[in-house]
C-alpha cells in the first residue's frame, strides 16, 4: 500500500481534509512529529505533505529540526515526489527551492476569498474561485516566487499566496483549506498569544472607529424621539451638586439620556464634544452662549473635631496646624488673610493637593485647615463633617457658567437643562 507522511510541527495542526481526501484514495496516512520523531522515513513516502506552524524558516538557529525539515524537502524534490506544503510547509518549500522567505509586512490571520491567477483558475485550486470559497488565513511571513515556478494565487496582503512546481508534483499554499471545523477549537487555543497580540494591535486601530460611532450614534438619537445631551462638569461640581440634583430633570424629561464627563478637573473652555458644559472663570468662553449661575466664594473650615482648638487658637492656627491648599489656587490663603486684615499666614507646613475632592477631604480627616468652595460642600456642612472657623468668605473673581455653542443652545434638550440649571443653582450666589 502507498503511503502519505505528514510532517507536523505542533499538535494543534494536522492534515484535517487533506488526510480524509488522501485516504480516500487508498492510500495509508502517517504523522511524523518535527523535533521529536526521525524525519528519514518521509523521504520515501509516496506523498509528503509538510504541515504549518507560527515560527519562520530563517530560524534555524532557535529550532534546529528545521534542518531536518530541509532535508527531507529536497531529498523528496530530488526524487521527483508528491509534496503538498501548508503555511510554513509552503515557506520550507520556497527556501528549499532558492526563494527568499521573510516577515510580511502585517500578519493575515481570518477566512478570506482567494485572487487566482490565470495559471491558478486552470489548477487544482480553480474550484476555489468557481464557489467564491473562503479560506482560513494564518501566517505572517511571505516569500517570493521561486524561479521555474508557476504562480497560481493571491490576496491584497499576501501576493504569493500559492505556486506550483516540478511539473505539478510540487503545490505550495500559504492558506489553509486543510482545517476541520471541530478542530479549530485547538487552533484558537495554540495559538492563543498570537490572537492577544494581534486582538490589541486591532483594538487600538479600531479605537477611532468606535469614538466615531459613538458621537454618531448621539447623532441619531439626537434626530429620532429619543434625545442625548454631553455634558462636562468640573468633577466635584458633578458629585456635590449636579448628580444628587439631576433625579428633578431626568424626572421633568424622561425622552432625555445624559452623558456626563468629568475628564477636566478645571475647565475653562467648552469642548466640540460636549453640547453642554459647566465652566468657571473670570469671563464665560468667547463665541459661546452662557448663563451665569454662581460666583466662586471660598471659606475656611476644618474638622468638627477639631473646630474647638481651633477656634480657641484664634488667628494663631496658622502656626499650630497644616494649612491644604488646593494646587490651581496657590495663593488663595494669603488672599483670604488680606480679606480679614491678617498678616499672610506663616503656617506649620502647606499640603498641596491636585483635586478639590482631596482638599475636602484632607481637612475633614482633620489634617489641617483648608479653604473650600461654599457653594459645593453644602452636603458637608450640613452633616457637620465640616465646620467654617470663620465668618469671612473669601470671594473671588471666577464665576461657574453654564456654556453651550449658539446652534446647540436653540436644542430643546439644551434650553430644557439650562432652565433646569438656573432654577438650580442660581440661588447659590445667595451663600
Amino acid at each position: 500500500m502507498k503511503t502519505a507522511i505528514a510532517i507536523s510541527h505542533v499538535c494543534f495542526e494536522d492534515a484535517g481534509t487533506l488526510e480524509d481526501a488522501i485516504t480516500a484514495r487508498g492510500l495509508s496516512f502517517r504523522y511524523l512529529q518535527a523535533g521529536v520523531d526521525d524525519l528519514s522515513p518521509a523521504k520515501d513516502a509516496d506523498i509528503l505533505v509538510v504541515l504549518g506552524a507560527p515560527i519562520g524558516v530563517y530560524e534555524v538557529d532557535r529550532y534546529p529540526f528545521l534542518k531536518e525539515d530541509f532535508a527531507v524537502i529536497e531529498a523528496a524534490l530530488a526524487r521527483g515526489k508528491p509534496i503538498i506544503g501548508i503555511c510554513l510547509g509552503s515557506q520550507l518549500l520556497a527556501a528549499v527551492l532558492g526563494a527568499r522567505v521573510y516577515p510580511n509586512r502585517e500578519k493575515e490571520i481570518g477566512w478570506g476569498l482567494l485572487g487566482l491567477t490565470p495559471d491558478g483558475r486552470k489548477s487544482p485550486l480553480a474550484a476555489l474561485s468557481e464557489n467564491k470559497f473562503r479560506v482560513l488565513h494564518w501566517h505572517g511571513d511571505t516569500f517570493d516566487l521561486p524561479r521555474g515556478a508557476t504562480w497560481l494565487a493571491e490576496t491584497a496582503i499576501t501576493p504569493h499566496q500559492a505556486f506550483s512546481a516540478n511539473n505539478g508534483k510540487v503545490l505550495a499554499l500559504q492558506f489553509h483549506v486543510e482545517q476541520h471545523t471541530r478542530g479549530m477549537e485547538r487552533w484558537l487555543v495554540g495559538h492563543t498569544l498570537e490572537l492577544t497580540t494581534a486582538g490589541h494591535t486591532l483594538r487600538d486601530e479600531v479605537a477611532p472607529l468606535l469614538d466615531a460611532l459613538d458621537r454618531s450614534l448621539a447623532q441619531f438619537t439626537r434626530r429620532n424621539r429619543r434625545k442625548s445631551l454631553r455634558v462636562m462638569l468640573p468633577p466635584f461640581f458633578a458629585s456635590e451638586l449636579f448628580v444628587p440634583r439631576l433625579a428633578t430633570f431626568c424626572d421633568a424629561h424622561p425622552d432625555i439620556d445624559i452623558q456626563i464627563d468629568t475628564s477636566d478637573p478645571h475647565p475653562t473652555l467648552h469642548p466640540p464634544t460636549s453640547d453642554v458644559s459647566i465652566v468657571f472663570g473670570e469671563a464665560p468662553p468667547a463665541g459661546m452662549r452662557a448663563a451665569k449661575l454662581f460666583s466662586l466664594k471660598l471659606a475656611a473650615v476644618c474638622a468638627k473635631e477639631h473646630a474647638a482648638d481651633v477656634q480657641r487658637l484664634g488667628r494663631e492656627v496658622f502656626r499650630e496646624t497644616a494649612l491644604i491648599v488646593h494646587r490651581p489656587r496657590p495663593f488663595a490663603w494669603t488672599n483670604w488673610a488680606q480679606e480679614v486684615g491678617l498678616d499672610a499666614p506663616e503656617p506649620k507646613n502647606i499640603i498641596e493637593l491636585d483635586s478639590m475632592f482631596a482638599v475636602v477631604r484632607a481637612a475633614e480627616r482633620g489634617i489641617g485647615v483648608a479653604l473650600v468652595p461654599t457653594a459645593l460642600c453644602g452636603a458637608w456642612f450640613d452633616t457637620g463633617a465640616l465646620v467654617r472657623i470663620f465668618s469671612i468668605e473669601l470671594a473671588t473673581t471666577d464665576t461657574y457658567y453654564l456654556v453651550s455653542r449658539p446652534k446647540d443652545a436653540e436644542k430643546n434638550e439644551v434650553a430644557a437643562l439650562t432652565a433646569w440649571a438656573l432654577e438650580e443653582f442660581r440661588s447659590l450666589d445667595e451663600r
